[in-house]
């Protein structure tokens, strides 16, 4: 057969199958956005579809979409009857059937399969006689039915049976013990997503819950909570049967569960290009039917319907079944603009199973573009007619996340100016905004200077607010209007126009361009001779500058962060600041990475009104104080002397904080008391310190000193007296915090009362209660009455985000890479293994350390006789980056205890140690009488606590160690009576 008949051929393969025809693309973004999944077809897709036309299941059916469903998931199956497929939807299910849709559901087909064969066959049983006997046999395997009821059920005589005493496997199954098999069943494959419920609720709305059987009730309460099994109005009728097209509703009420189960995801969206090619070859041609669909994330997904035929004429398909108003066809039966869903397999990325559920409307919705675009989110929000604001979803063709751009018309425009203010028309699509349309600015005015409200350099103009309230707009080229800018740094510069009048030609940081006039500039413009367009512009910054104090933060990685700040006039203010913005302490850019809870800065910010009450803040620098709040010790004791002339104060018979509690008892210590701004508080409330000098001297009266660090001295920032003995409690996290009078933690029971007297650090700063926040890890000193006196915020012990491997260099890439051949990597006590090459980065940053001390970078080579080539070294690693390569010994024994001293910078002390047999892999107490040991710290020996190396006088007392050491320090303990061990990795645990 020639080429030619072989088009005509695959031709009639699509008129005979579909009368689509080639027509604008519905969605117009759809064929230039990048696909996000490509979805292949089946090639029993065609045979499927055929089995899913139920002749006794028409389209009307109320079941027909959960039956077409399931069985296309191959859980639900038909009959071939005089070869035609017949659900028989109104059959009622038997006890073997409710099994074997349950056992498909989590996955289980395969294994009846396998058992049904290694079942022996009796003399007289046909081959089909018990078809579900693998199912029964899977079932008692995972306790959904006991082994005498698998007895009886694999009785080829079922007759002889007694149905009040035994399992007959084709009896009608009963609702109540389906609602008990599906909840086993799921537990066999995902433990704990659905389990009995033993408190009873659900089954008292029942007019019939007493009937239930005792041993049911759990999960019948269960099935009717998770919405899977429902009931009949008032009445669930516990006993009564299931029909075939109610079993396979109640599993399409699985829902979320079912499809977690099989590893499969349900997605919405809307077929937005159909377009058709076709390939012929030599032996093979093909015909490609490419769908591309919008989903409901914005995204776009792909499958291809694929017609092959070769030289016998043999012509396959892959395809997925579709139902629509015409019943079960295939993806040729799909139409552009219909709204569909869809299943798809998360592991082959198989698409399963379509569902047409009608033609979409386009809706368009008007409004005034307001000035929080959340990009990251792909939202936008509009207010409308009436002044509600309304946010949509963003179809991922209108944004570029990299380039923080938004699509209005025909083209892209930074969101930083995107027509806020102006009407705009969004055009909308199954939820989703496919268009966004600008109504036209006109020039009003020909007032040359203002505030600027709008500045667009897509469509060339800029909108000002005049003195008088009123607005203009004017246009400009961008490529010849001049613009220079006084810059933010430099708030002294008035220049304006003179160097216009008088040109320098050399460099000129104030000349820039048009990308650099901001809302909320003020400008002055030149205009032409005949007041329509822009000459030139002249602006400077409308900074504000704010004070106050970070009260919470969250990250947006490297696009920066939201702070919440009390300003000093007592109000909060939120503030973005993108990962640009300098941020200054003792005049070094720290980065905005660095801004933590409770530092004192100063913001400096350019403010644009784009209506009242609608103000556009954006953070230029920001300053963050290197001295003030910084906390140094929380001491407690009894009010000494006071000399006020000298500036200090005593504590009687003092101690400080500090991990474990009080410790450092001093019988007096004198503190500086000439800061500004000391505040002393009694009960929650603010009082002087006359008034505590005076009234506040009694024998149960504790003072409570914060002091904070100035210079190379500590003096008293906050003083809190009260009456009675306290409490410290262990270290926790916080689960609840009102933000004012109220703290809850996870260890305790009720909540504990702050109040502005309680001293509350964060971050090595003293800041408010509103900085508490769930889930901070805490320690809290109570002062009686379940109120707190201290709330002290601490790093919480964790270091998942750190890697130990021991590897064998193979390579060595000088400064930037290293590999090694084999490797092991730390889990808890035990070395996993691995043959398997890896590589990590280097860095200016990485330290490279052995028994003689501090390896330079560049002397990390494979080459002349430094080379480290088949040398073993520990790597300490955050993601493929090392930071640190140690060479040490290969450490396998272990000891855990809690630090109670440290000796310099060489020996550790711990008490209540543990030591660890690697054999057995168990820990065991080193000693029944004195249960302590002293650990040695050597040059090549690592510290690593909260994801990060130090240094031992970074470790506290308190603290709890984990060590790897060399020896079995049980062992060595029996045989000389040494305590000691070197540890070459030490893990900071608590």
């Amino acid at each position: 057969m020639n080429r030619k008949r072989w088009i005509i051929l695959l031709c009639l393969i699509y008129v005979m199958q579909s009368s689509w025809t080639s027509m604008a693309v519905t969605d117009r973004d759809i064929l230039s956005d990048p696909v996000a999944n490509v979805y292949t077809a089946n090639v029993l897709g065609q045979t499927i579809s055929d089995n899913l036309s139920f002749s006794d299941v028409p389209v009307s059916h109320w079941a027909k979409d959960p039956i077409t469903r399931l069985g296309a998931l191959s859980i639900v199956k038909g009959y071939n009857e005089n070869n035609a497929m017949r659900y028989r939807p109104n059959g009622n299910v038997s006890k073997q059937e409710a099994l074997a849709f349950l056992l498909r559901v989590v996955g289980l087909e395969a294994a009846a399969n396998q058992a049904a064969e290694n079942l022996e066959v009796g003399e007289d049983e046909g081959l089909l006689s018990i078809w579900s006997k693998g199912y029964l046999q899977v079932a008692a395997d995972n306790g959904l039915i006991t082994q005498l009821e698998l007895d009886d059920g694999l009785i080829l005589d079922q007759e002889a049976l007694d149905p009040e005493f035994n399992f007959i496997r084709a009896q009608n199954v009963s609702r109540e013990q389906v609602a008990m098999w599906l909840v086993q069943a799921i537990n066999i494959i995902n433990p704990g997503r659905i389990e009995p419920i033993y408190v009873n609720n659900k089954i008292f709305t029942l007019s019939d819950w007493q009937s239930i059987d005792i041993a049911f009730v759990p999960y019948v309460e269960a099935v009717m909570q998770a919405g899977i099994m429902v009931g009949d109005a008032d009445r669930f009728r516990p006993k009564g049967s299931l029909t075939r097209a109610e079993m396979a509703q109640v599993i399409a009420n699985i829902d979320d569960i079912l499809y977690e189960t099989l590893d499969k995801t349900v997605k919405g969206g809307i077929v937005g290009s159909i377009s058709d090619a076709g390939v012929i070859g030599s032996i093979n041609n093909e015909s490609k039917r490419t769908i591309l669909i919008r989903n409901d994330e914005g995204l776009v997904d792909q499958v291809d319907l694929i017609v092959t035929s070769n030289e016998q004429n043999k012509i396959s398909r892959l395809d997925v079944p579709v139902l629509g108003q015409n019943g079960v066809r295939g993806l040729s039966s799909l139409r552009e603009g219909q709204s569909i869903a869809y299943i798809v397999d998360n592991t082959t990325l198989e698409m399963e199973y379509v569902v047409i559920k009608g033609d979409i409307t386009t809706t368009q919705v008007k409004g005034v573009l307001q000035p929080l675009i959340d990009i990251d989110n792909g939202n936008i929000t509009v207010k409308n007619t009436s002044g509600v604001p309304l946010t949509y979803t963003l179809s991922v063709g209108l944004y570029d996340l990299e380039e923080r751009q938004i699509k209005i018309g025909e083209y892209y425009r930074s969101i930083d100016n995107a027509p806020v203010s102006e009407t705009i028309t969004l055009t909308i699509q199954n939820n989703l905004v496919t268009k966004i349309d600008q109504e036209g600015a006109t020039p009003l005015s020909s007032e040359v200077s203002g505030i600027v409200k709008e500045i667009n350099t897509q469509f060339n103009f800029i909108t000002i607010e005049k003195w008088d309230g009123g607005e203009i707009t004017k246009y400009f080229n961008k490529d010849q209007v001049r613009v220079e800018k006084q810059n933010y740094y430099d708030l002294e510069d008035e220049i304006g126009y003179i160097d216009e009048i008088f040109p320098e030609y050399g460099f000129d940081e104030r000349d820039t361009g048009i990308e650099a006039i901001e809302v909320g500039d003020v400008v002055h413009l030149l205009m032409s001779s005949n007041g329509q367009y822009i000459e030139a512009i002249s602006a400077k910054t409308n900074y504000n500058v704010k004070f106050g104090e970070i009260v919470s933060m969250v990250s947006y990685g490297a696009n920066g962060v939201n702070i919440r700040v009390n300003y000093g006039d007592g109000s909060i203010g939120s503030l973005n600041v993108d990962g640009f913005v300098p941020v200054l302490r003792s005049s070094r850019n720290i980065g905005v990475g660095n801004l933590q809870v409770g530092q004192m800065i100063k913001i400096l910010m350019n403010q644009g009104v784009l209506a009242p009450g609608t103000v556009v803040e954006t953070v230029k620098q920001i300053d963050v104080d290197p001295y003030g709040n910084i906390y140094a010790r929380i001491y407690k004791g009894d009010l000494g002397y006071m000399n006020m002339a000298t500036g200090t104060l005593s504590l009687l018979n003092s101690y400080h904080l500090t991990k474990t509690g009080w410790s450092g008892y001093n019988p007096m210590t004198d503190l500086e008391l000439s800061g500004a701004g000391v505040e002393i508080f009694h009960n929650g409330n603010q009082i002087s310190l006359s008034y505590a000098d005076r009234f506040l001297r009694t024998d149960t009266m504790q003072a409570y000193v914060v002091t904070e660090k100035h210079y190379d001295r500590e003096r008293i920032k906050k003083i809190v007296f009260e009456d009675g003995r306290d409490d410290v409690l262990a270290s926790t996290n916080v689960s609840y915090s009102n933000g004012y009078d109220a703290i809850r933690l996870i260890s305790s029971v009720g909540d504990i009362g702050v109040n502005p007297g309680t001293i509350v650090l964060k971050n090595d700063h003293i800041v408010s209660t509103g900085s508490i926040l769930s889930p901070d890890y805490a320690q809290v000193v109570l002062a009686g009455q379940g109120r707190a006196v201290i709330v002290n915020v601490l790093p919480e012990p964790n270091n998942d985000a750190i890697s130990v491997f021991r590897g064998r260099i193979s390579n060595i890439e000088t400064n930037r890479e290293v590999k090694v051949e084999s490797q092991a990597i730390l889990k808890d006590m035990t070395w996993i293994y691995s043959p398997i090459q890896r590589e990590f980065t280097l860095s200016y940053d990485t330290m490279i350390m052995d028994e003689s001390g501090s390896i330079p970078l560049s002397d990390f080579i494979d080459y002349s006789e430094l080379s480290k080539v088949d040398e073993v070294y520990t790597i300490i690693a955050e993601g493929t980056k090392a930071t640190h390569l140690i060479k040490n010994p290969y450490a396998t024994e272990g000891v855990v205890g809690e630090i109670y001293g440290i000796n310099g910078d060489d020996t550790i002390s711990i008490k209540d140690a543990l030591v660890y047999d690697s054999a057995t892999k168990l820990w065991t107490e080193l000693s029944f009488k004195n249960n302590y040991a002293t650990l040695e710290i050597v040059t090549e020996s690592v510290i690593i606590k909260n994801n990060q190396v130090i240094d031992i006088e970074d470790l506290e007392l308190g603290d709890r160690i984990r060590a790897m050491v060399t020896v079995d320090l049980s062992e060595q303990l029996k045989l000389t009576d040494n305590r000691q061990a070197t540890g070459y990795i030490l893990f900071v645990e608590d």
